[in-house]
């Protein structure tokens, strides 16, 4: 309902995708406040404790300590991005999961493209320290 209602006020300076994420975005931000900025598990379970979204299907020849630790793993990247600090994870995310170049990324965040390569520069730091005992 917001793109529909903010329709008049789009202009073409620049990618549609980036005035959307831009809505969404704002939407995502008024939810924090309203919320008043408690942690949300983003993959919840179930209650017999399964996730709720089924495991991909096992390539042929898997074995099962080896899809253990690849479970692990995903794990251990989620528990790293949920202690990045808010406006790293928003960036990281955008440029990783929504392919979003530095530019799009800072018109939806509304700072300059040095900051967004900045705050892509710690998180990714972050990460990689976190990160560094699977490697």
């Amino acid at each position: 309902m917001r793109v529909i209602g903010a329709a008049a006020n789009y202009g073409p300076s620049a990618r549609f995708s980036t005035w959307l994420f831009r809505i969404a975005h704002n939407r995502l931000i008024d939810h924090w406040r309203k919320m008043g900025r408690e942690p949300v598990d983003p993959l919840p379970s179930g209650e017999d404790g399964d996730d709720c979204a089924p495991e991909p299907p096992a390539p042929e020849g898997s074995a099962p300590d080896h899809l253990a630790e690849r479970r692990q793993l995903g794990e251990a990247l989620m528990a790293a991005l949920n202690e990045l600090p808010e406006v790293q994870r928003e960036a990281f995310l955008l440029a990783e999961e929504g392919g979003l170049t530095l530019e799009e990324i800072a018109s939806i965040s509304g700072v300059g493209r040095e900051t967004i390569k900045s705050r892509l520069r710690y998180a990714t730091g972050k990460l990689r320290r976190k990160l560094e005992s699977w490697r």
